[in-house]
């Protein structure tokens, strides 16, 4: 939670946004999109920080989160909370599409 929080207050100052990657080790849906949000990651490093959070071990963090299920995306910027979204293979295009978005203001 100190490392989130701390990553929101750095945001803040900078005006980038944060993401925030909830997964499972083993799930398959969680595996179908990795590839892609490491990619994500290196490209936009400069305006955006990317984490991601093994549900199974941050249980607390991820009832905090309000998490309803992995695979599945927050988008911040700085300490305001964009998104909720899907982070599966078939929803992979809207996290995207939104990340754009949102990375263009």
């Amino acid at each position: 939670m100190e490392q989130f929080v701390g990553a929101l207050h750095v945001a803040e100052k900078a005006g980038e946004i944060v993401v925030l990657k909830f997964k499972r080790v083993g799930c398959a849906a969680c595996a179908s999109t990795e590839k892609q949000y490491a990619e994500k990651a290196k490209r936009y490093s400069a305006k955006a920080k990317f984490f991601e959070v093994d549900y199974d071990e941050g249980k607390a963090f991820c009832k905090k989160c309000e998490v309803k299920f992995v695979p599945s995306a927050h988008v911040y910027r700085g300490y305001s909370f964009l998104a909720a979204m899907a982070l599966g293979k078939n929803s992979w295009d809207a996290f995207s599409d939104r990340l754009e978005q949102e990375l263009a203001q």
